[in-house]
């Protein structure tokens, strides 16, 4: 099993904003997780970071790092590599300079670099020939998670940066705070990297130098020339050093910048800065300092951690994507975010209807009610967008607007991969296959263990349950796994599944899925969500099984007609939410069908029942099976397919029975249990003491996964009014009618003009028949007559 359990110790503890309170040791960073709020998951933001000609590819980027100390100071390498090694995923190439030799620090570290996919060796500036963007960095410096995507971010906002630096206290040209003296307490730093991300300023605004203990310098011509420079300096730390070689640059024609939305922790050593301190005293610095451009940036911040202080809102916010399909994964989402009390949930849905799932995102509250916001996509994504700039614009407002911290995706369906490109913390959560298999079961003629172009070529044309994304071409779907495949394997996306089953089939048809590393947190139940409800004492002549769920070829609705004809005698079938399209096909075979029913009243139909056992005939692998927790909870022993979740969680004889999944097997099953069925009552017993996992119980097992900080507070949140109820009908796409998709389109449209046309300065008249000619240019003649006649009105 490749799954790993989370975890991230050090030599000391922790303190709150994910610092080391003392010395790291290699062996003490274990697993694949950081307790940093941000462990590895960063990527460029799609709000204004790197222009489109610049953004990266996974895998085709490596930034080399020149890490150094000065003599006497080596043992501060350790808190940097701990940095870099827990870093955002960027592969790296980080050489230790030191006058003291750096030998045995690299071979204690080694193994950690080469399991993370960097490279870690002794070097000297000789070796690197400036073909790559080269962080430079001195020993000791406390480097936040994601600094690499958000210092790229800066260095490629213009084609004239040439060398970027992050804010940092001791020198005023780069402090958050006025004067540059000071120091902010420990606990805070973490904190402010995270309102950083969300501060409305530009990735980078100009300096006049760069800073003399960390620095990105652009690959090519600026690196070349940084590093030539810095060759004929006998050390880095006396003489002119970084701030010369800045200069340098600058004659060239590359302008020094600071990164607006990265923040370090210099190391305590002070003599680095006196060069820099004594220039800021000087023109032209001096009147850089008086109009200084971060003053924006810390206003914003002083407010925030002004209202944080003050006590309002501090509990960090979850954004869960999700469809508007409803079944299992509505229902976890849902619970998810009434259980979850230690943070602000909010569910980003794709709404839509057949061919296109994702015509409009619709933003809720945790609590469900009205929707906060909503946004008409003018592309709507048929299934899944690789990239979509509209999508990453709504996606980014917000982030911003309501503070996001993490990202929970519980379905892509309707919804774009940006969302992974967000910088924040997140994780997929594994309801179904999609979308490394488009039928959503992997099954195609029996279970999936692959999917090349061939079998996908064919799934596509010949697959009967492949009915959702009509029209998109294997290349696409191809397309689509590659780089979601990518995301994983450098983990910008954890992957967790509910059970190890789900996990396996999962990475088993995605490209190069046996890289991937995945984490099993098994899903949880509110409390006594269900009542006991048990089997009748007394048998009865024919067994009575009831089927739940929806009931289709995958879900084993062709196995249960080919044993039909040889079991009918023995047993009575009752089937609960199997939907109306299965309901003709039930005909002679059904005792009762009930094809909808609401939650709440499923316990009442299954009273009302009183079966024997309940039946599960999936054929395909369930990747959790909540209507076996429900069975379970109901006192009602399961007979069930030995597949996937189910073989998985199902203890032969304990907590259920199984048979292997063809008719054959199903009738030797249920006519052994005719003729003795005191193993079902023997199971029903053991069932009495059966509590399901709890949700909260669930949720601290994710919060272990990806950690939310302990200290929120510093986020604007903005606070809108809902969307009337009008202007939303039924969520479910199915559902949708075209009309009211159209209207919703006018209407957006016609707000949009309305507040452009608003800012128009002039008469009265004039603003009002550039506005009726702007409508009717826009939308036509006979929609501007109906807006006209409704503003009359």
């Amino acid at each position: 099993m490749r799954g790993r359990e989370p975890g991230f110790s050090v030599s000391g503890g922790i303190r709150a904003h994910g610092g080391i309170s003392s010395t790291i040791r290699p062996e003490s960073v274990r697993g694949s997780i950081a307790t940093r709020s941000s462990p590895r998951t960063f990527l460029s933001r799609g709000g204004g970071g790197l222009p489109p000609r610049r953004r990266h590819a996974i895998g085709e980027i490596m930034i080399d790092v020149l890490v150094w100390a000065a003599a006497g100071e080596s043992q501060a390498f350790g808190v940097t590599l701990a940095d870099l090694l827990v870093g955002g995923g960027t592969p790296l190439h980080v050489r230790l300079l030191a006058s003291e030799g750096t030998a045995p620090l690299v071979k204690a570290w080694q193994a950690r670099f080469d399991d993370r996919g960097h490279r870690l060796e002794a070097g000297s500036m000789a070796e690197i020939d400036g073909s790559r963007d080269l962080l430079m960095v001195l020993a000791g410096t406390r480097l936040p998670a994601g600094w690499e995507v958000r210092m790229r971010d800066a260095l490629y906002s213009d084609r004239l940066v040439g060398i970027v630096s992050p804010m940092c206290e001791g020198l005023e040209t780069f402090s958050l705070l006025p004067g540059g003296a000071g120091r902010l307490p420990d606990d805070l730093l973490g904190e402010l990297n995270r309102v950083l991300i969300h501060v409305q300023a530009p990735p980078a605004v100009p300096a006049p130098t760069s800073l003399p203990v960390c620095c990105l310098v652009r690959a090519g011509d600026p690196a070349r020339l940084f590093l030539e420079f810095l060759s004929r300096q006998g050390t880095l730390l006396e003489g002119e050093g970084w701030a010369g070689a800045a200069d340098h640059l600058g004659r060239h024609g590359f302008q020094p910048a600071i990164a607006c939305r990265v923040w370090i922790d210099r190391p305590p050593a002070g003599r680095t800065l006196d060069h820099w301190r004594s220039r800021e005293r000087k023109p032209p610095v001096s009147a850089y300092l008086h109009a200084h451009p971060l003053r924006a940036v810390r206003g914003t911040v002083r407010e925030t951690l002004e209202r944080w202080r003050s006590g309002g809102d501090t509990r960090p916010v979850r954004l869960h994507l999700s469809h508007s399909w409803r079944g299992g994964l509505e229902k976890w989402v849902r619970q998810f975010c009434q259980a979850d009390g230690e943070s602000g949930n909010l569910v980003l849905k794709s709404v839509g209807s057949w061919g296109a799932f994702g015509s409009r995102l619709v933003l809720y509250g945790g609590s469900g009610g009205k929707p906060l916001a909503s946004w008409d996509l003018s592309l709507p994504i048929h299934a899944t967008a690789i990239s979509h700039a509209e999508y990453r614009r709504i996606l980014d407002e917000v982030i911003r607007r309501w503070g996001v911290d993490q990202i929970v995706v519980s379905s892509l369906i309707g919804h774009s991969l940006d969302v992974f490109e967000t910088g924040l913390p997140s994780v997929m959560v594994v309801h179904d296959y999609y979308p490394v298999c488009p039928a959503v079961s992997a099954y195609f003629g029996g279970r999936c263990g692959e999917c090349d172009a061939g079998r996908m070529g064919r799934c596509l044309r010949e697959n009967p349950e492949q009915r959702f994304f009509r029209g998109e071409s294997a290349e696409y779907w191809l397309a689509l796994r590659h780089r979601l495949s990518d995301l994983l394997r450098r983990q910008r996306v954890l992957l967790a599944a509910p059970t190890r089953a789900a996990a396996e089939q999962y990475l088993a048809i995605l490209p190069e899925g046996e890289k991937v590393d995945y984490h099993v947190i098994e899903h949880g139940l509110p409390p006594e969500e269900l009542p006991h409800i048990g089997v009748p004492a007394e048998p009865r002549r024919r067994l009575q099984l009831v089927v739940a769920g929806t009931f289709a070829p995958h879900k084993g609705l062709d196995l249960l007609l080919e044993a039909w004809p040889r079991m009918r005698e023995w047993v009575d079938l009752h089937f609960l939410g199997c939907g109306k399209e299965a309901v003709p096909r039930l005909e002679g075979i059904a005792a009762s069908v009930v094809p909808f029913y609401r939650p709440e009243e499923f316990s009442d139909h299954v009273r009302r029942i009183a079966p024997d056992a309940g039946l599960l005939l999936s054929v395909f692998s369930e990747t959790f099976c909540y209507t076996l927790s429900e069975l379970w909870c109901m006192g009602i022993p399961p007979i069930a397919t030995r597949v996937g979740s189910l073989a998985e969680r199902i203890e032969e004889g304990e907590t259920g029975l199984l048979f292997e999944p063809d008719a054959d097997a199903l009738v030797e099953r249920v006519r052994t249990l005719h003729a003795e069925r005191s193993p079902l009552r023997y199971i029903a017993g053991r069932l009495t003491a059966y509590h399901p996992r709890e949700m909260l119980s669930m949720i601290e097992e994710y919060n272990r996964l990806v950690p939310v900080p302990e200290v929120v507070g510093v986020h604007v949140r903005g606070r809108p009014e809902a969307v009337p109820e009008t202007a939303l009908e039924e969520d479910n796409p199915m559902m949708e009618g075209t009309g009211v998709v159209a209207i919703r389109r006018l209407a957006s449209v016609h707000d949009m003009l309305v507040s452009r046309l608003a800012a128009i300065e002039g008469p009265g008249r004039l603003r009002r028949a550039v506005y009726r000619l702007a409508i009717r240019l826009w939308l036509g003649l006979p929609l501007a007559l109906l807006v006209r006649r409704g503003r009359r009105r």
